[in-house]
């Protein structure tokens, strides 16, 4: 039964790099700069990452 979970973990990370990529592509649009999205980017995920943590 673990292993069915693993699988699905691992099919779900799989489709969330394809989106994280159609998404960063939408902001650099949006922005007109890739670097700005960037910024955009890991600033969302870093304060994700310290919610997370505070939370725990």
């Amino acid at each position: 039964m673990e292993i069915i979970l693993y699988i699905v973990l691992a099919v779900l990370a799989g489709f969330c790099l394809p989106t994280q990529a159609g998404i960063n592509a939408q902001l650099s649009i949006f922005t007109h700069s890739s670097v700005m999205a960037a910024t955009i980017s890991f600033a969302v995920g870093t304060i994700a990452l310290v919610a997370y943590v505070l939370l725990l």
